[in-house]
């Protein structure tokens, strides 16, 4: 079973220019955020999914902001935190965004629940920014790669996130 919810976004009534962020599911592992713009730093936008394992899991989009009080340069440069919630995975990034290109990635994080994580590694190129790491549950039972990834679009201020855990 699928749903989502918007936690903290805002639109203004009186400005009908603006949409409301949303998020659409694009495939399997792959969500699309757009109306990104008309975030403000703090607020946040999620969609949650049924992982492989039948558990509830949160993918993410938190708007961190370069200047909050320089409301014109918002639509073209932003920090973004993107991030996976899940019963066992839990990791999160953050890109900074410029005139539709990543400029920067860093702060990652990961944490497991019932295992260990290696190789954990982060990249950027020019339109996605990538943290991989590997997953052993305790006693060797299962291991796997994962990663997280947000991918700019190209137009407006969309970003895809795709992952796999």
């Amino acid at each position: 079973m699928l749903s989502f919810s918007f936690m903290g976004t805002y639109v203004s009534a009186s400005d009908t220019t603006n949409k409301a962020p949303s998020v659409e599911r694009m495939a399997e592992n792959e969500l699309s955020f757009s109306n990104l713009e008309n975030l403000k730093p703090g607020e946040h936008i999620e969609f949650t999914i049924t992982d492989q394992n039948g558990k509830p899991a949160t993918i993410g989009i938190e708007c961190i902001g370069t200047k909050p009080d320089d409301i014109a340069s918002r639509a073209t440069s932003n920090s973004w935190k993107v991030y996976y919630t899940g019963a066992i995975i839990n990791c999160r990034f953050y890109m900074t965004v410029t005139s539709n290109r990543v400029t920067s990635v860093y702060d990652d994080w990961v944490m497991i629940v019932g295992g260990t994580y290696s190789d954990k590694s982060l990249t950027k190129t020019s339109t996605y920014g990538k943290l991989s790491f590997k997953v052993e549950a305790y006693a060797g039972i299962m291991a796997s790669s994962c990663w997280l990834k947000g991918t700019v679009t190209g137009s407006g201020n969309n970003i895809n996130v795709t992952w796999q855990m």
